[in-house]
């Protein structure tokens, strides 16, 4: 004889009483995982240094100089070009930075003191580069051997005219 019990309710087997339970704290780990990489990303850069690059004579931007950022703690080096208009720019972590520019026939540069990078700040200045004199500009080769095979190229021997 099967016996009915008034005022009580099915139940659910136990293996399926806390599945909000379960799907909440999956939800919670793939929340975590997911936003590591910004947290991560975010103390790597926390500012940034600007600059812009001219020809000191002309005020004219100097394109595609090559500019080393160095980080003066872990001596690691950025690089990067400065663009059409003479500008860069690098995201970097906090910290002092020297900074380094190098453009044909300029003199090299190299800031005389520390860059300093602070949280959410950007670091800002000009840079202008000094010209090489004609002297110092080395100057393309002019003669090539198929030039000169028909010229008589041998110096002059002493009592021939």
């Amino acid at each position: 004889m099967k016996r009915s019990y008034p005022n009580s309710t099915p139940t659910r087997p136990r293996l399926f009483s806390n599945i909000p339970l379960f799907l909440a704290a999956c939800f919670a780990l793939e929340v975590g995982f997911l936003l590591t990489p910004f947290a991560n990303a975010q103390s790597e850069v926390t500012g940034a240094i600007k600059g812009r690059v001219v020809n000191s004579q002309t005020n004219e931007p100097v394109v595609g100089a090559a500019v080393q950022i160095i980080n003066l703690e872990t001596q690691t080096s950025t690089y990067t070009r400065t663009d059409a208009n003479g500008a860069f720019m690098r995201q970097l972590p906090s910290g002092r930075y020297k900074v380094t520019v190098k453009a044909l026939n300029f003199r090299d540069y190299e800031s005389d003191r520390d860059q300093h990078v602070s949280f959410m700040k950007t670091t800002s200045f000009p840079i202008a580069l000094e010209p090489l004199t004609a002297a110092a500009v080395p100057t393309p080769m002019t003669s090539t051997p198929e030039r000169d095979r028909d010229k008589d190229v041998s110096t002059p021997q002493a009592g021939r005219p």
